[in-house]
């Protein structure tokens, strides 16, 4: 009965809304992982995991040419547990102001990342070495990340502002505080994309600033060029950790991506990525993790692809422990998307 009440109400608040002459749209995706992984120090392991998503857009345009809306994330799955409201903001935007984005939404440091092409750049078959690491029971050094690509993925509440694109540039900024909490987030990106004479060029920067207790600035770059169905780029990404509390630690850290992908077909891609991430300060200061993917995903049908991919990485351990590691992975994802 609870079940049929909250559906009855769904629809009840979508036909009034709908009433409203506003447009509401539903998307999401789900996918399906499974994964085997060796290394050279345990017994090799094989899983399955999946992830789902779905949202809710509503959006309404005013005689003045100004735009309202609001979405709604609902996230599940293995990654997340069960399932929970993953983002919700509203948004206010016009051609002229650009957009406003209030409320528990990506900042415009992971908005502006810019992916090297390869598979994470297709978001599938993406890998990450730091938790191949971690199920093996080795300790993942802070600064370590598993792409020049790296995003925090903080839905926190903020208040974000997104520039008109001019000519193919693009500017946004995010601001945060939390109450009780002296100190601000920070966060701005900049991109830029254009064409001349066939060859696409995108480009991005970002930086990010906790201002919190473990002060933490990070800074993200990268380009990629196209030549019809060739892509080639690179990203690279800078971490500065400053502890203020006692027994946390200080680290920088770094990491370069190089990636190409050709479309063979229209259904059919190919894309090899390699990455170097390493640990320039701290107590983990000269670990080094580097990893290469190479893989292909293809479409089925619209809406419907599967990716499979090799993965291998290298972790070298500079402590006296010596817990260095090499990390292989097999990986197919089936992903449905609407």
């Amino acid at each position: 009965m609870r079940k049929v009440l909250l559906a009855t109400t769904a629809l009840a608040t979508v036909s009034a809304v709908a009433a409203a002459n506003a447009e509401v749209s539903l998307s999401g995706y789900y996918k399906f992982i499974y994964s085997s992984t060796s290394d050279n120090t345990t017994t090799d392991r094989d899983g399955m995991s999946d992830d789902t998503e779905f949202a809710v857009t509503f959006s309404k345009t005013t005689d003045s040419g100004l735009t309202f809306g609001m979405q709604t994330q609902v996230e599940g799955g293995t990654g997340s547990g069960a399932s929970t409201i993953d983002e919700g903001f509203m948004t206010l935007s016009s051609p002229d102001m650009g957009k406003l984005i209030l409320g528990d939404n990506d900042d415009m440091f992971d908005s502006y990342v810019h992916f090297a092409p390869g598979l994470t750049a297709m978001a599938s078959g993406a890998y990450d070495g730091r938790s191949a690491l971690t199920a093996a029971g080795a300790a993942t050094p802070d600064g370590l990340v598993p792409d020049a690509g790296f995003t925090s993925g903080s839905d926190t509440t903020k208040a974000s502002y997104v520039s008109p694109n001019m000519s193919g540039l693009s500017v946004g900024v995010t601001y945060m505080k939390t109450e009780g909490n002296e100190d601000a987030f920070t966060a701005m990106g900049i991109s830029y994309s254009t064409e001349i004479e066939g060859v696409s060029l995108d480009m991005s920067a970002a930086t990010k600033d906790t201002n919190a207790d473990n002060n933490s600035m990070s800074t993200q770059y990268g380009m990629t060029v196209g030549f019809g169905d060739f892509s080639i780029g690179a990203a690279a990404y800078n971490v500065d950790s400053k502890a203020t509390t006692a027994g946390t630690d200080n680290y920088e850290g770094k990491a370069t991506t190089i990636g190409a992908s050709y479309k063979l077909t229209d259904s059919l891609t190919v894309a090899y990525s390699t990455t170097t991430s390493e640990v320039d300060a701290g107590n983990d200061n000269g670990d080094e993790l580097d990893t290469d993917s190479f893989g292909a995903t293809y479409t089925i049908a619209s809406g419907l692809s599967l990716a499979l991919a090799f993965n291998s990485s290298a972790y070298s351990d500079s402590s006296a422990a010596n817990n260095s590691m090499d990390t292989d992975e097999v990986r197919a994802e089936l992903v449905a998307k609407f």
